[in-house]
């Protein structure tokens, strides 16, 4: 049975493939749209394949992020964060376009109006 929630997602994720790292947030105008309930979101975007990270203090605030599958964000506590990529190429969180866009709301060209 196809969900449409779901298909929705995917269509993101496979448009901004450069894409790693995500927070719910990011998803707002497909939960909105669908009438999707805060406590499904989590549920939808694990269908998509996201996986969630530990909630982690970064730049000050508690964030719950997600990553595309094969992808690992590793934080330990005073060290930068570091992403691998399902490539094996490992890089700064911070370069990352999902996660500049959850820290300071950086806009990610061709993504889908919140």
């Amino acid at each position: 049975m196809a969900d449409g929630v779901v298909d929705e997602v995917l269509g993101l994720l496979d448009t901004h493939a450069a894409v790693s790292v995500f927070d719910s947030n990011m998803f707002d105008s497909i939960w909105r749209d669908n009438d999707t309930p805060k406590a499904v979101q989590k549920c939808k975007l694990q269908e998509a394949g996201l996986v969630p990270t530990l909630a982690k203090k970064s730049e000050g605030k508690n964030r719950m992020l997600w990553t595309q599958k094969g992808v690992t964000l590793k934080a330990p506590n005073g060290i930068a964060p570091v992403l691998t990529l399902a490539n094996g190429f490992s890089t700064s969180l911070k370069t990352d376009l999902g996660y500049q866009h959850v820290l300071n709301g950086k806009t990610i060209a061709g993504w889908r109006e919140f």
